[in-house]
């Protein structure tokens, strides 16, 4: 029974994918700020403020992400906390396939453009991004 559930969530989540062309992957350099969360039974966690962003960066289909901080001056305040990442594409299909000292997970990657990022996790949630646009203090 576990194994028939694993295979149907496998398929819905890969058979959900839109295909992102490879051309499109430098996109996902940058940072990211999360807009909304819908989960599968369909309930919506919307994100009005953020306090923090993701910042995202891969070179040869390696890469990192991590927590940072946007300041008013332009910078950001950050940590040496960081989820490392594969990159993986089929298909014109492309995961990030993250580890750390604690635990793996996957994202596939359904939209990608220069200023929105949609990812889905192994627990059909979907997770839903803008491009940070930065703003500072007029002095």
């Amino acid at each position: 029974m576990k194994r028939m559930i694993l295979l149907s969530v496998l398929f819905l989540f890969t058979a959900c994918a839109d295909k992102i062309n490879s051309s499109e992957l430098h996109h996902l350099n940058g940072y990211w700020e999360i807009q909304k969360v819908v989960f599968p039974k369909g309930d919506t966690k919307e994100y009005n403020l953020n306090t923090t962003i993701d910042y995202i960066t891969f070179e040869d289909n390696k890469g990192y992400r991590k927590k940072v901080q946007p300041r008013l001056d332009g910078t950001f305040i950050t940590s040496d906390d960081a989820a490392s990442f594969r990159l993986i594409g089929t298909k014109g299909s492309f995961k990030l396939q993250y580890h750390n000292e604690f635990s793996e997970w996957e994202e596939q990657i359904i939209e990608l453009s220069a200023e929105k990022l949609t990812v889905v996790n192994q627990e059909n949630i979907r997770y839903y991004y803008k491009r940070h646009q930065t703003i500072t203090a007029e002095k």
